[in-house]
């Protein structure tokens, strides 16, 4: 069986070991470069070594949204 030239969302997140939500994250980022087909994102599997050799965790330096986890007030 031929291998295609494209993944998809799914794909992508397979090989990559992440979630199709982070996967759709990091083309809104514009980390991972994408050909639209209609509603459909197609991913070059030679473009996902943009992304596959990324730190784990949150980035240093940007602040988050909600640092204060704990939920309540003092």
């Amino acid at each position: 069986m031929a291998k295609l030239p494209y993944l998809t969302t799914h794909g992508a997140a397979k090989e990559l070991g992440i979630s199709v939500r982070r996967v759709q994250q990091l083309i809104g980022d514009g980390r991972l470069p994408t050909v639209r087909a209609g509603r459909v994102h197609l991913i070059r599997p030679q473009d996902l070594d943009a992304v596959r050799d990324r730190p784990n965790g949150y980035p240093a330096g940007r602040p988050r949204k909600n640092p204060d986890k704990s939920g309540g007030s003092a």
